[in-house]
């Protein structure tokens, strides 16, 4: 199971999708969320987390680049989320991610949020199962996730 679940926070990670209006995204930690479609997020939508919801704010991790840094690229965004979301992922559900039935998928900022909003935070989500191999859609979580050692 740990190959497993290594191999597809690899496919997730690759399908990050981005913040990209800072403004519009103000999350917090145990915020319950419905994303819209698509690779960059510019909006979402609040949900009691006692509903079906796609995803669970569980982190929020902040790039140590400054103000005046250039944007580091995808890539390097992806390695630094995933190093960064996996350490936070046992502490906020109380299972380590490898031994977990739920999956983390982040997002990260554009390089427009990046540069004119200089923005550095990571978000963390928690998301159920992927729906298929592509890993892009996923099932919907029932119940806040904090400490429920699933």
């Amino acid at each position: 199971m740990s190959t497993l679940r290594h191999t597809t926070a690899a496919v997730l990670l690759g399908l990050v999708a981005t913040a990209c209006s800072p403004s519009a995204l103000a999350f917090t930690i145990g915020d319950c969320i419905n994303l819209p479609d698509g690779d960059q997020i510019t909006d979402y939508e609040d949900v009691e987390c006692s509903e079906a919801h796609d995803a669970e704010v569980y982190a929020l991790p902040q790039h140590p680049d400054g103000p005046d840094a250039p944007y580091p690229g995808r890539e390097a965004l992806n390695e630094f989320a995933a190093e960064r979301c996996t350490s936070a992922f046992e502490e906020y559900v109380g299972i380590a991610y490898e031994q977990s039935a739920i999956y983390f998928s982040p997002l990260t900022p554009s390089q427009e949020s990046w540069d004119s909003a200089e923005d550095r935070e990571v978000v963390c989500l928690l998301r159920g199962e992927p729906i298929d191999d592509t890993a892009s859609s996923f099932t919907q979580l029932t119940g806040s996730k904090a400490g429920s050692g699933e």
